[in-house]
């Protein structure tokens, strides 16, 4: 009986061995599979997965202007589209209800209210005139009563300190309802020892006019008139 081992022993012992004492990483280690949504960095070590951080929704800026087409309009800017309606009305359908009325205004007011038909026109893009602005103006703020007229000329006179000057004329279309006004006014306050003084009056009419329009705003694009 032999006592030596066979080569084939000799080598499987030495492979078992071998496998035994190999380093972490040689052939023969087998390599654990990285889990998934683990980032791994340079260097090999595992970062943990950072939470998905809700979008916060875009809160609206408290106090914007809109500029919505269906906003509405103040009362100012109705009365004064619905004399730009009426009046464009009165032309087409060639109703003649309009009428030219002589107006006398303090001069700054007539220089107010061209600057501001101007801007309307543009920011709102209608063809608006100075009548259809004074015409809105006498709706408003012209009263019917001679104690009325009288009390807003004086208001107008303390306003501007009594100094006014002759003013400045100009002919406006005007609706049926001021034109029946306008028309009788400075006859009436003359007989009543009251001339020169309907300037006044429609100064004082215009000027409050003015300074609601400018309260207002400038007049927009696309607003609906109500009826």
């Amino acid at each position: 009986m032999s006592h030596g081992r066979s080569v084939e022993s000799v080598e499987s012992v030495e492979s078992v061995e071998s496998a035994e004492s190999a380093e972490p990483g040689e052939a023969g280690e087998a390599l654990q599979p990285v889990e998934p949504d683990q980032p791994v960095d340079s260097v090999g070590a595992v970062q943990p997965v950072q939470p998905v951080q809700p979008v916060q929704p875009v809160q609206p800026v408290v106090g914007a202007a809109s500029v919505d087409a269906g906003d509405e309009l103040s009362d100012v800017h109705q009365a004064l589209l619905g004399s730009w309606r009426d009046s464009r009305l009165d032309l087409k359908l060639r109703r003649k209800t309009w009428q030219t009325q002589p107006f006398r205004f303090a001069a700054d007011l007539v220089e107010s209210l061209s600057k501001r038909v101007a801007e309307d026109c543009k920011s709102s893009g209608r063809a608006l005139t100075a009548a259809q602005y004074v015409d809105a103006a006498m709706t408003r703020h012209l009263p019917v009563s001679m104690e009325e007229q009288l009390e807003l000329a004086e208001s107008f006179l303390v306003s501007r300190d009594s100094d006014v000057g002759p003013g400045q004329q100009g002919s406006h279309r005007v609706s049926p309802a001021v034109y029946a006004i306008a028309s009788e006014l400075p006859n009436a306050l003359r007989r009543e020892g009251h001339a020169r003084t309907a300037v006044h009056v429609y100064s004082g009419a215009l000027d409050r006019f003015l300074t609601e329009l400018e309260a207002a705003g400038p007049l927009g694009k696309g607003n609906p008139l109500r009826r």
